[in-house]
């Protein structure tokens, strides 16, 4: 999330005129445009937490098919299941502006998340101060706060927000929320309420709601009770009473046929960030691993660059084909990206474990996402 620009500004009143997108997402789906069975996993990964390995590899020779090449520049392990890995990659992505991508820096938190006792879990947090707003390194602290005895090793910004710290901004994903709502108490009467603009649970509570505005037909949220999943909704949707821990964001990335064992890219709603070139933010689930990954990059280019980011179908083919996930979701992005790891000195003064887009200060953010474990 960003600054408006007047062509992101043009992209939202078309929106909200034609309506029919949140009717009829394949208007700007690219649900089942490219299909991949991946090849063999990881072979660092345990037989148990590797991914389906009954696709049709026939759907993996379509020469339309993204291809990467990333070189690994570090692989720190954290704690047992818990690692970090920094990549320098390079990529071709045919059908999008930009369809060479790099060499760009792609950050890759990485979990096995086998549901047994010790194994490492995922928890969200969000900004404790007056504002309802702090920086990934701050929301590391709150994690622990919210889940007791949960230990942060590893996290990612969240979903999207009101930047209730600018007077001149303008809600793009909940286009039509203005500031005296966002500075409202969270309700379960008005999901326009709070800063928030996708769900968080916390331990069962909402800390925000998914809004109901021009921007957000189709949240997706990121279960993170055992075993951690992904599903799509529409606007002002809740989970079910049941679930303790949640974040959502948009759009969807990566979805899997489960008939079929197929994963493809499946990118729907009327999020307008869907178009944005820049440092990007995204969850994937492989099997028993959850991968919290960032791409570095700037905030809204004003030119399509290969060094600038990815946009959503970018993303959705580096983590379909390269990193073969199963399903992918999307964070906010832009200036909100950011990967915070325990333990790193980062690369500006007074914000200690920021790996991502070195030299850039991180932005005030609403929520956050976090691998660790439970003592």
């Amino acid at each position: 999330m960003h600054p408006l620009k007047p062509l992101k500004l043009a992209v939202i009143v078309l929106i909200s005129f034609a309506g029919a997108l949140a009717a009829k997402p394949q208007d700007v789906s690219l649900h089942n445009q490219l299909k991949r069975a991946p090849a063999s996993p990881h072979e660092h990964l345990p037989e148990s937490a590797r991914g389906n390995p009954h696709r049709d590899q026939s759907e993996g020779s379509r020469s339309h098919l993204s291809t990467w090449s990333c070189i690994v520049l570090s692989n720190t392990s954290l704690q047992s299941g818990v690692w970090w890995s920094k990549h320098n990659c390079t990529g071709t992505v045919p059908g999008t502006p930009v369809p060479h991508i790099g060499p760009v820096v792609v950050n890759i938190g990485h979990a096995l998340v086998t549901g047994e006792p010790g194994a490492p879990i995922i928890r969200p947090a969000v900004a404790k101060t007056d504002l309802g707003l702090a920086k990934l390194h701050q929301l590391a602290g709150n994690a622990s706060s919210e889940s007791p005895g949960f230990v942060p090793l590893i996290g990612v910004n969240g979903g999207y927000f009101f930047e209730v710290n600018r007077a001149d901004f303008i809600d793009d994903v909940c286009f039509g929320k203005f500031r005296s709502a966002a500075l409202k108490p969270v309700s379960a009467s008005d999901p326009n309420a709070g800063v928030g603009d996708c769900l968080t649970i916390l331990n069962g509570t909402y800390a925000s709601s998914n809004c109901d505005k021009v921007g957000n037909s189709k949240p997706v949220a990121a279960i993170l009770d055992h075993p951690p999943r992904f599903v799509q909704q529409d606007r002002a949707e809740r989970l079910a009473p049941s679930v303790q821990w949640a974040i959502a964001a948009g759009p969807n990335l990566v979805s899997l046929n489960t008939s079929s064992g197929v994963s493809y890219i499946d990118i729907r709603g009327d999020n307008v960030n869907i178009l944005e070139h820049a440092s990007n933010t995204a969850l994937a689930l492989k099997g028993a691993e959850f991968m919290l990954v960032t791409f570095d990059g700037e905030d809204n280019c004003t030119e399509y660059k290969p060094l600038c980011g990815v946009n959503s179908r970018q993303f959705a083919a580096f983590l379909l084909d390269h990193l073969e996930v199963d399903t992918a979701m999307e964070m906010d992005q832009g200036g909100s990206t950011a990967m915070w790891v325990q333990g790193q000195p980062g690369t500006v003064a007074g914000e200690p474990g920021i790996v991502s887009n070195p030299g850039h200060s991180e932005r005030l953010i609403f929520n956050g996402v976090f691998i660790g474990t439970s003592a």
